[in-house]
């Protein structure tokens, strides 16, 4: 098993915003195009006479803009192959900053909240937050009360009082005005919820609790899909197939066991078959087809997985034999991440060409299980603000980051 890392990137996302336009229309003399034939505007028009009119408008200009107080991006589901371990979130900001008097630079109010949803179709309570990878402060996040209660997006750390501050219109609350319950979970106000105003904080998830940068993905939310693949030219020289998926192994349903056969048990990862083969059986004879050991009666004639899942040892593998000595009828092979090795090639040279190195030809025929997971980002950009101030947050780019089990 390994952990490799992959991520999907994004284009610039823009708030949306609602736009009031001024115009001006001029009238542009010039021939007018053919509406209707001469012959059918007779017939309708009759004795009396009709006219037809153009009208074209022209040096629109945008005179006043209102951006809405939060405006919601939602990814379209991305389909992630492999056994997904955690996901995390990496982006670029962009937080206009404003002084309602001079313009100058002050603090910002502005937040952006993502989300992802380990569901091709979530539901509201499937949407899990997701802090970007280097934002160690929540910055002006909204509080949405139930009374004088919220609850954060992120359990705050209760320690880091003194880098906490609840705001009301953008004004710091005292420290007795409020308090943290549910061990940081929630804010408690001591004082009246004034339902007309605009409450923010800022605050310190706590990190040892749970890990705001990352979500744990865990194999309920994965779908399994089964594969059956084929190699009708055999391996590469090096006696080895790449599948195009990796294969899914179920580790947990392994070590439950003191002991694992991964061709006799009931959960096999990885089925081997060589189909329509020429391959020397001995005494003169070829055999058309090798089944693997669950699906046959037979001790010979089989394929074999001697991949060792449990303990992760690298097998040595025993080659087929017709030597009358020492007759081994079985072709092994062991899995290493997305790879099969066998002992021998398979390919389509002349089967007596072919009888120095290997012992015939097949389609090589594998089943396996491969997982895939389906995920959606949900990004809310806020202006926490109520007067008319042209304000927005921006994201300018954002990359998906996945670590996968192999």
């Amino acid at each position: 098993m390994s952990v490799d890392s992959f991520s999907y990137a994004s284009k610039p996302i823009n708030q949306t915003a609602k736009d009031k336009t001024e115009s001006a229309t001029t009238t542009v003399p010039g021939p007018l195009p053919s509406i209707v034939g001469q012959s059918s505007l007779s017939k309708r028009t009759n004795s009396s006479t009709k006219y037809v009119y153009q009208y074209g408008i022209k040096n629109i200009g945008l005179t006043h803009s209102l951006y809405q107080q939060a405006g919601v991006f939602v990814t379209k589901p991305i389909e992630v192959e492999g056994n997904i371990v955690e996901v995390s979130l990496s982006t670029y900001e962009d937080h206009p900053l404003f002084n309602e008097l001079d313009g100058m630079a002050t603090d910002r109010v502005t937040s952006i909240e993502y989300y992802v949803a380990l569901e091709e179709n979530p539901s509201t309570n499937d949407w899990l937050p997701i802090l970007p990878e280097g934002i160690e402060n929540v910055k002006c996040e909204k509080l949405f009360f139930r009374g004088s209660s919220a609850k954060l997006r992120f359990t705050a750390d209760i320690n880091e009082i003194e880098n906490t501050t609840v705001y009301k219109n953008h004004m710091a609350m005292d420290k007795e005005d409020w308090y943290f319950t549910e061990r940081g979970a929630s804010i408690q106000l001591a004082v009246p919820y004034d339902q007309s105003s605009i409450y923010t904080i800022d605050y310190v998830p706590d990190a040892a609790l749970s890990d705001p940068w990352t979500i744990s993905v865990g194999n309920k939310a994965s779908k399994k899909i089964r594969m059956v693949e084929e190699f009708p030219n055999g391996t590469d020289s090096n006696n080895t197939i790449k599948l195009s998926k990796y294969p899914y192994v179920d580790y947990q349903k392994i070590n439950e066991k003191d002991t694992y056969d991964p061709n006799t048990d009931a959960y096999r990862p990885i089925d081997v078959f060589l189909t329509e083969g020429t391959i020397a059986s001995g005494s003169g004879q070829t055999q058309k087809e090798f089944y693997p050991m669950s699906y046959s009666s037979r001790t010979e004639f089989t394929t074999k997985n001697c991949t060792d899942y449990k303990n992760s040892k690298d097998p040595s593998l025993n080659k087929y034999s017709i030597d009358p000595n020492s007759t081994y009828k079985v072709f092994e092979y062991k899995q290493e991440k997305n790879k099969l090795i066998f002992t021998e090639s398979f390919n389509r040279s002349d089967f007596y060409y072919n009888e120095a190195t290997n012992h015939g030809n097949a389609t090589i025929v594998v089943h396996y299980d491969y997982l895939v997971t389906n995920f959606r980002l949900k990004i809310i950009l806020r202006k926490n603000t109520g007067d008319d101030l042209v304000v927005t947050p921006m994201v300018d780019s954002y990359q998906l980051k996945f670590k996968v089990m192999k």
